[in-house]
């Protein structure tokens, strides 16, 4: 799925311009090992990882950070609450994706590398830093 993420100021559909904010993404994951899970961000100024990250950077175009899930997991290592604090494996799981703006928009690509049949995959995000820049 690609997305896309605008601010725009509160009660309009005017964008609004903003500066040094963060996005992580959380439980980049796979059940199994042909199905991996993929996530681009586009207009990024920086990424960190955990020291010890199970994701794979990869490839994802100019202007762009990408990363793809290497760990067999399930929803027991997901969590729950971002303002909690973080195991290591869902740390080792996540990716902190920094912008320094200001901009309004910023794309995000999720996918899934393999056939996918009868279920999906959960992406988990939110406007916060889970691992610090570095």
């Amino acid at each position: 799925v690609d997305l896309k993420f605008q601010y725009v100021k509160s009660g309009t559909n005017n964008p609004i311009k903003v500066s040094k904010f963060a996005l992580t993404i959380y439980d980049i994951d796979h059940q199994n090992p042909d199905k991996a899970e993929i996530v681009k961000v586009c207009g990024v100024d920086g990424v960190s990882t955990h020291p010890k990250t199970s994701v794979k950077e990869i490839d994802a175009g100019p202007g762009c950070k990408g990363f793809k899930s290497t760990e067999t997991a399930g929803s027991e290592n997901n969590p729950n609450d971002p303002s909690v604090r973080l195991t290591k494996e869902q740390k080792q799981n996540s990716a902190s994706f920094y912008f320094d703006g200001p901009i309004s928009t910023f794309k995000v690509t999720m996918a899934v590398d393999g056939p996918v049949k009868e279920s999906g995959r959960n992406f988990m995000f939110a406007g916060v830093p889970a691992i610090p820049c570095l």
